[in-house]
């Protein structure tokens, strides 16, 4: 692919390209994400100018771009741990054993949601946000990326267009109806759900009566004590979980809730310290 990074392995692979773990000449490690020139080009090119324009702890960090003779490769950052889907699917297959702590939940979700929030104020909505597209890096830290649909909303607020991942797509981007950030806010509800209990919040027959307007819709009532969980977790997941988009909490809002914001504050002093100190990196940077 280029001389500057040596292939280690395969970390995985889908319908955009592949993901390589590589090194440098320093042994320093990284993932190339490998895209295809001829099938994925709007995608990746619109991935590179969002992640350009990005500098938090909760994104995935881009240090490279470059394109060859079949694709275009992203120098990213390498999370180790994988991504939260993997870390659900571990569980899964021992859910009568294992859960994860409440402090654990709070903090990884809250890392979630500060991405997010990050995000909005840069006027990206991300419009697939899922386990898959969740990172976990060496000090378990949750890292948004994949950012291929991602849409900067900065001169048109509302979208129309149908994308994203079906499970996590909110009733009116799947019904093709004008949207906004708001739809990220249906996702991340439906993500912390299944952080809790590792399986999805609707079924195929739950989330065609939910898009069928005629029908009223609440967001169901979880039993949290259950899994020994906060029963103000319940209040978190009705605020997100929404039908009507005006109804649904901001990111802001959301990283304020009494459950998250005290491990917020925490969170955005380590943000404003990591922007402060890439910030000069990234001026040097070619790609930026």
């Amino acid at each position: 692919m280029t001389e500057n990074y040596k292939i280690v392995r395969t970390l995985g692979h889908g319908s955009f390209g592949k993901v390589f773990l590589v090194k440098d000449s320093t042994g320093r490690e990284f993932a190339l994400k490998n895209v295809s020139l001829f099938e994925q080009t709007k995608y990746a090119l619109n991935e590179f100018q969002v992640m350009k324009t990005l500098n938090h702890p909760q994104i995935i960090k881009l240090y490279d771009f470059y394109p060859s003779s079949t694709a275009f490769n992203f120098v990213m950052e390498y999370a180790v741990n994988g991504t939260l889907c993997d870390l659900i699917q571990k569980y899964t297959k021992n859910e009568g054993v294992y859960r994860l702590r409440t402090v654990s939940l709070l903090n990884y979700f809250c890392d979630i949601v500060h991405g997010v929030r990050y995000l909005h104020s840069k006027n990206i909505i991300h419009r697939d946000l899922k386990p898959a597209n969740i990172l976990i890096d060496k000090n378990w830290r949750f890292k948004l990326c994949d950012f291929g649909v991602s849409k900067i909303i900065e001169n048109f607020p509302q979208q129309h267009t149908s994308i994203g991942t079906l499970t996590y797509m909110s009733p009116e981007v799947y019904l093709h109806r004008p949207y906004d950030k708001s739809c990220d806010i249906w996702s991340l509800g439906l993500i912390l759900y299944e952080m809790a209990f590792f399986k999805h919040l609707f079924n195929r027959d739950e989330k065609v009566r939910i898009i069928n307007y005629t029908i009223s819709f609440k967001c169901p009532i979880i039993k949290w004590e259950s899994r020994c969980y906060d029963p103000r977790f319940q209040e978190l997941l009705e605020i997100m979980v929404q039908r009507t988009p005006n109804k649904r909490a901001s990111a802001d809002f959301i990283c304020k809730h009494n459950l998250l914001y005290f491990l917020f504050h925490e969170h955005e002093l380590e943000a404003k310290k990591f922007i402060e100190e890439n910030a000069a990196n990234r001026r040097k940077s070619k790609i930026f």
